[in-house]
């Protein structure tokens, strides 16, 4: 097995500025999922100067930043939508993961209030070697956040970004780079509808709730249980996690064996 756990990512330093109220997200939210709580990030590492910036955020959000930001040729602004940010990160082994070299950047939130139409703002610093490419186009941290409300409020390993939003198989640019997610095979593998299903209906990528959404699973849904990890992240004390594949969809990863209840079993 091959696994990237021990990679580490770059912290960059986040210096909170002011925040702004009453920003126009009619554009952002079409999509948004009902009862969720829109949130987003932005960093304008391409746009040097700080009016170039606000050009950007009276265009997009139909609000003005009310103070000018100093900038250097080592820092950026760096906006968040709903949360405040405790931190920003990219892995610079992501570059491999892209085309033209570029990176992801990925926010961690801060938990406690959401602040509907408020952008907070920072400063952050250092520039990045390589740049960030456009993540609402690059990965599918948008329907993560928007769409399933699974809000990063800890760094997730290299690993459980799932880079790009696709499955290992998926990546044309990653032929070279395999990532074998943990489990052990069943002996007898068993299906199961999702009317059977207990609490938390999230497929995801890794063994852990700090991992990207694969899927909800909805009511027209069955799936075979084909194998189990143990040493994934602990529930109420239980560590297990179950590997399925789901139909329709054919989609693959890991739910808590608490989700399935009283009917798994390892045998």
């Amino acid at each position: 097995m091959i696994f990237y756990e021990d990679i580490e990512p770059t912290i960059l330093n986040l210096e909170f500025v002011y925040s702004v109220e009453g920003a126009d997200l009619t554009r952002e939210m079409y999509s948004l999922e009902e009862g969720v709580e829109f949130t987003w990030f932005r960093c304008f590492i391409s746009s040097t100067t700080f009016e170039r910036v606000d050009e950007l955020i009276q265009r997009d959000y139909s609000v003005t930043l009310p103070g000018i930001i100093e900038l250097d040729e080592n820092s950026f602004i760096t906006i968040s939508i709903g949360r405040r940010l405790s931190k920003i990160y990219y892995f610079e082994e992501s570059r491999y993961d892209t085309y033209n070299g570029m990176v992801f950047a990925r926010p961690v939130f801060e938990r406690g209030q959401h602040y509907p139409n408020t952008i907070f703002v920072y400063v952050t610093s250092p520039r990045p070697t390589y740049s960030f490419i456009n993540n609402p186009q690059s990965t599918d941290d948008f329907r993560q956040f928007n769409r399933f409300n699974n809000i990063p409020f800890e760094v997730w390993s290299y690993d459980a970004m799932a880079t790009g939003g696709l499955l290992p198989q998926d990546r044309p640019f990653q032929r070279d780079r395999v990532i074998i997610w943990p489990r052990r095979d069943l002996d007898e593998p068993f299906h199961i509808s999702v009317q059977n299903l207990e609490g938390d209906r999230f497929l995801r990528r890794l063994p852990t709730r700090n991992s990207a959404v694969e899927v909800m699973l909805n009511s027209d849904h069955e799936f075979e249980v084909t194998g189990y990890w143990d040493d994934g992240e602990s529930i109420d004390g239980n560590s297990r996690w179950y590997y399925v594949r789901t139909n329709p969809f054919n989609r693959v990863g890991y739910i808590h064996s608490s989700v399935i209840g009283s009917r798994a079993s390892d045998d």
